[in-house]
């Protein structure tokens, strides 16, 4: 039976990296945190430039570096836990970083709070000063514990996150899926106890590339059999007595909210008869949203709100009533 080693197994996946590997492993190295605590992985998914030959020069007992044939960021995810022997686990891109006190202060609110949760999440800053939008109502709040069943608009998508290491039992990424693979894994964490810890004093910093899969995620062409069909399994996994709780609608609102901004809802390039069965998935996944879960994303543009209702059904005056209040409600609650 495996025991813990370490107090932090943090896992790095590697893919044509090079330029970026020593910023994102001297931020490891230089954490407010005894490194002999932390377990770090760096795993190359079949690079063709020499990321490996910059891993290795930094291998010794507590740091791991592997390499394989190229199968992915999720299998490669996957196989740093198979290795990690921290109690807690934290994941980091090889082009991204971390500020000096992450490790640090993730842990701390871990050990205060291990048994009301299996995540921690903190802000992300996607190369601007602030953190994402998705933050704001946490970080305005302050470190703590959040019950998700009340604030149940704290969406989670990403994996600036740390778990519990679970061993054998852990929640592992989805290798058939390409998109929405962090949230996924994010979620089925967070659905176990439905809290969330959110850390103030740590920051990942993401660095934008262009090409990549978040911009092939925008084309419905490539994105939506796979993004409908995982929320699709989302809402079955979770429904109980036919009610999807709260925070997995969240998620699905919190999606179709920026594809209606960006006209990337619908699969516009199939055939009209297969158009039309995708349109019927959308729309069943749409009915099955709560009214006030549709109204209390913050960034969601009204008349977008009152779109998604009219396709549930509901009556265009009422719906426009109904929205008018809950944005006075919002502007009121400033005061």
């Amino acid at each position: 039976m495996k025991e813990f080693k370490y107090d932090i197994s943090i896992i790095v996946p590697v893919y044509n990296n090079e330029k970026y590997i020593d910023q994102c492993v001297e931020s490891v190295l230089n954490q407010k945190f005894d490194i002999g605590r932390i377990q770090l992985i760096m795993i190359d998914d079949g690079s063709h430039d020499k990321s490996f030959e910059v891993m290795k020069k930094y291998e010794r007992d507590n740091i791991i570096t592997i390499t394989k044939e190229n199968s992915g960021v999720s299998s490669t995810r996957n196989l740093g836990m198979s290795k990690a022997l921290g109690k807690y686990i934290l994941f980091l891109d090889s082009d991204d970083y971390l500020s000096h006190n992450t490790c640090r202060n993730l842990f701390n609110l871990f050990e205060k709070h291990y048994d009301e949760m299996d995540l921690v999440t903190y802000p992300i800053v996607y190369g601007r000063k602030v953190p994402h939008v998705r933050y704001d109502n946490m970080y305005y709040n302050g470190t703590g514990v959040y019950d998700l069943e009340v604030d149940y608009n704290l969406i989670q998508a990403t994996v600036n996150v740390m778990v519990k290491n679970n061993f054998e039992d852990n929640v592992l990424f989805a290798v058939d899926q390409n998109f929405s693979e962090d949230e996924r894994f994010d979620t089925e964490n967070l659905m176990k106890k439905k809290k969330i810890g959110f850390c103030n004093e740590a920051t990942y910093y993401y660095r934008r590339h262009t090409g990549t899969a978040n911009d092939t995620i925008i084309n419905p062409y490539y994105s939506f059999e796979t993004i409908t069909s995982y929320y699709e399994y989302l809402f079955n996994k979770f429904e109980e007595n036919g009610k999807v709780p709260k925070y997995v609608q969240a998620l699905y609102v919190n999606n179709i909210s920026w594809r209606i901004r960006k006209d990337v809802l619908y699969p516009y390039h199939l055939p009209k008869k297969e158009y039309d069965k995708a349109y019927k998935r959308v729309i069943n996944l749409m009915k099955k949203l709560d009214t006030e879960v549709i109204l209390s994303l913050p960034y969601m543009n009204i008349f977008h709100q009152i779109y998604v209702m009219k396709l549930q059904g509901k009556k265009y005056s009422s719906l426009c009533s109904l929205c008018l209040f809950n944005s006075l409600e919002k502007v009121f609650s400033l005061f």
